[in-house]
């Protein structure tokens, strides 16, 4: 990253991980000149542009000096998110933006004497910048795991009691995860510094953290628009967790419909201004002028429209209670259910597709509406999601799709969504849950098939189907390897899991 500025040059983060059509269309969209990679090119065998490998490419002896001028107005990276129209979205950071989140944000939190940072983020979400750049600025150390070791709780552990970590910056998912194995909680008496960004801060969790740490905790907030985060409030015992008031240089504003100042204590859509604000979307200038909006007096600034729903309390901090729109978050990731609908509505047996969010005990995840012309042709679960997995991110492929005759009208004519998942939930007749009639062929393949179904709470899961693409997440994976331990007697690892994601591939291991 760092070279690549050097030369003047705009950074496009890219997880290998991402389906290959989805990192396709980011460099195309972004217009990439050259793609640097250690990874096997497989995945970029269709880019129209350079790909060099800097592992394999041979070293030149001689280098040209080059002298870049840092200009702070000129882009520092792009990031993809999940967008609206069916397509991620690309949102442009200048380096002026950067600048000031890096100095603005040290001054909102406190840090350890000397700092040693455990880097467990996808370098496609801009959590992984602050990771790389607090240690770097304050002369302190950072510990990076690969893409593998960062999904392993196992790994993140070992690594935080090896090398001495004492600080990270992650979800609350991620640090859920971490405490449900017993044995990781050594790991928390190394923290002393937690960063917990990406998705609200519960109670529950922070008094989980606090039974097995007495480690400093901070609820951070702030979209990919405001670059990494704006706002940081120390969590302290018995009082109430807000998103705290904003860094240096930035502004928060609470605003009605019509676009005008809230009243204190109501409710409203909170914007975001000042400098650490995005220049806009890559190649995409309807959408920049729809959420980054010029107002007039008394606010006179250009704001971000975030969609999230907040209020100022009696303090002057901002607490942030829902959103305002279709936009969700499972596991830390931003994802619009309207890129899930348009994606699905694009297979040509689907007419209309709508995407909602379900509960269960355990966790949030989404399900799949749709409605279809076809009258001979049978659906298939896994042949839906297979095609969603060409264009969307695991964690935004359905757990459960239903085929129904029509949505159901409220009294505007739009869809009923509630009503939609209460007749589903009834099972109706109108709604049918797309299953198939699955053979497994040996006694180990039915039994991890009946583990499964029981931890997913799901029936008749295929043979090929990935667990991460059905509802298994981060947190579920424990109880599963806990769960398949027991039943058939061995000692599988997360590892294992994540090597070996179906059932087929499972089973030759067991």
């Amino acid at each position: 990253m760092y070279a690549v500025w050097k030369i003047g040059a705009v950074v496009l983060p890219i997880d290998i991980d991402f389906p290959v059509n989805r990192i396709d269309y980011m460099i195309s969209n972004s217009m990439v000149h050259t793609v640097l990679t250690n990874f096997s090119a497989d995945k970029l065998a269709s880019v129209d542009c350079p790909v060099i490998n800097i592992v394999s490419t041979p070293k030149e002896e001689k280098y040209e000096e080059i002298n870049y001028i840092y200009q702070p107005n000129s882009l520092a990276y792009i990031l993809y998110t999940s967008g609206s129209t069916g397509r991620p979205k690309g949102v442009e950071i200048k380096h002026a933006s950067l600048t000031n989140f890096i100095f603005s944000s040290l001054k909102a939190v406190s840090l350890p004497d000397k700092i040693n940072m455990i880097a467990t983020t996808s370098c496609s979400f801009d959590i992984s910048i602050s990771e790389m750049f607090w240690p770097l600025v304050v002369g302190g150390s950072l510990t990076i795991l690969n893409n593998m070791d960062a999904k392993n709780p196992d790994k993140i552990c070992k690594a935080i009691e090896l090398k001495h970590c004492n600080a990270i910056q992650t979800t609350p998912s991620r640090i859920q995860l971490l405490l449900q194995y017993e044995k990781n909680h050594l790991a928390f008496e190394n923290l002393t510094h937690l960063y917990l960004m990406g998705e609200v801060l519960s109670e529950s969790l922070v008094h989980e953290i606090r039974q097995v740490s007495p480690c400093e905790i901070f609820n951070c907030y702030g979209p990919t628009e405001s670059t990494i985060w704006v706002s940081a409030k120390k969590v302290e015992p018995g009082k109430k967790i807000t998103i705290g008031k904003p860094i240096e240089n930035v502004q928060f504003y609470i605003l009605r419909n019509n676009l005008t100042l809230a009243a204190i204590g109501t409710y409203g859509q909170l914007a975001l201004a000042g400098d650490s604000l995005a220049a806009g979307y890559r190649d995409n200038e309807k959408l920049t002028s729809k959420s980054f909006v010029e107002l007039g007096t008394p606010i006179n600034q250009r704001v971000y429209l975030t969609g999230d729903l907040a209020r100022w309390d009696s303090k002057g901090e901002v607490e942030v209670v829902g959103r305002v729109d279709n936009q969700i978050k499972i596991n830390g990731v931003r994802i619009e259910l309207d890129e899930i609908e348009k994606v699905a509505s694009a297979h040509e047996g689907i007419k209309n597709a709508v995407a909602l969010v379900n509960h269960d005990e355990t966790s949030k995840f989404i399900s799949l509406y749709f409605t279809s012309d076809w009258t001979t042709k049978k659906f298939s679960a896994p042949e839906i999601r297979q095609y969603l997995s060409h264009h969307l991110l695991s964690q935004m492929l359905p757990k459960q799709i239903y085929q129904v005759e029509y949505f159901p009208l409220n009294s505007n004519g739009k869809i009923d969504r509630e009503k939609l998942i209460e007749i589903s939930r009834l099972s109706q007749t109108q709604v049918q849950l797309i299953e198939e009639d699955v053979k497994y062929y040996t006694d180990t393949q039915r039994l991890l098939a009946k583990i499964w179904e029981k931890e997913l709470n799901q029936k008749n899961i295929g043979l090929f189907e990935s667990y991460f693409d059905i509802g298994g997440n981060s947190l579920k994976i424990i109880q599963l390897l806990n769960a398949l331990n027991n039943e058939l007697r061995v000692s599988l690892s997360i590892a294992d899991l994540f090597k070996f994601p179906s059932i087929a591939l499972l089973s030759r291991e067991s």
